[in-house]
């Protein structure tokens, strides 16, 4: 004992001493990148607002990478065939293409995009381009590796000369397909939206025999998140099928890989989840 301590007289009681308060931990905030199975599980355990802002990241490079290929490959097709083949006067009248003759002609085309005319429909130009359409009197046809496909024009009176096309398209090329490339990053959007409802059931499932956190919120944002690491292959495939490094066949087997890559994250992700604790003292508890 310190002698130089006061001490209380015999019989008096001692006040306590107060105790230093000890600093709390705060736990971990889960984070990290979207590229890992830890990295996909941590979205649970976050709002939703850092989730949409990885998804615009991702959204915005798989749109830029499609954008590249219409301005790159599509849109010199479509300049030359507006500038140098395109007749003095056109459009539709009742639903049907105003053409000079019936004879049929390529206007413009590489191996990304051909565009033709056949208002007989008698021509054979085979598969000229990755995407080849060809306009007919009374309808106008696609072509692709996919098969053929042949839509009616709407039942519309449309005239147009080139003097009207030529500066429409000048001036709205750079809008049109800037908007393009937005409209595909929504639609890849929505259709993650929709996956990412169908991931929560066997998620669910998996967590369920893992003893692993569930619920409806946090199983959803962890099944949008493993969609991104397959987004961004998909990106990817878009920007070397522009670079011509990836033909359009293997672009296409991308579209089904990149979803079975979305469900391996799923699966592998859920196990990375925070185990259900449960109280000992009371064996019916229902945090499970």
């Amino acid at each position: 004992m310190d002698p130089d301590t006061p001490h209380p007289p015999d019989g008096e009681t001692r006040e306590p001493q107060p105790t230093p308060a000890v600093p709390e931990e705060t736990p971990e905030r889960p984070s990290g990148f979207p590229f890992t199975f830890r990295g996909v599980a941590s979205f649970a355990q976050t709002g939703w607002g850092r989730l949409f802002a990885w998804q615009l990241i991702v959204a915005i490079t798989l749109g830029g990478s499609v954008l590249l290929v219409l301005a790159q490959h599509w849109a010199p097709v479509v300049d030359q065939a507006i500038r140098e083949h395109m007749p003095t006067e056109t459009g539709l009248k009742d639903g049907r293409l105003i053409w000079p003759n019936d004879q049929p002609k390529v206007f413009a085309r590489n191996s990304y995009l051909c565009l033709a005319v056949d208002p007989g429909g008698k021509g054979n130009h085979g598969q000229l381009a990755d995407v080849q359409i060809e306009l007919r009197r009374g309808s106008w046809v696609c072509r692709s590796i996919l098969g053929y496909s042949e839509l009616e024009y709407p039942g519309l009176d449309w005239p147009l000369t080139r003097k009207q096309a030529v500066p429409w398209w000048g001036s709205r090329r750079p809008f049109l397909l800037l908007g393009s490339a937005v409209v595909i990053g929504l639609l890849f959007w929505l259709g993650w939206l929709g996956l990412g409802l169908i991931g929560i059931w066997p998620a669910k499932i998996i967590a369920y025999y893992a003893d692993r956190e569930s619920g409806f919120g946090k199983l959803w944002r962890m099944s949008l998140a493993s969609l991104m690491p397959a987004g961004v292959l998909l990106a990817m495939g878009f920007l070397c099928y522009a670079m011509r490094l990836l033909p359009m066949m293997g672009l296409l087997i991308l579209f089904p890989l990149h979803l079975i890559i979305g469900g391996v994250y799923l699966f592998f992700s859920t196990f990375f989840l925070p185990k259900v604790v449960v109280d000992s003292v009371n064996p019916f508890d229902e945090n499970s």
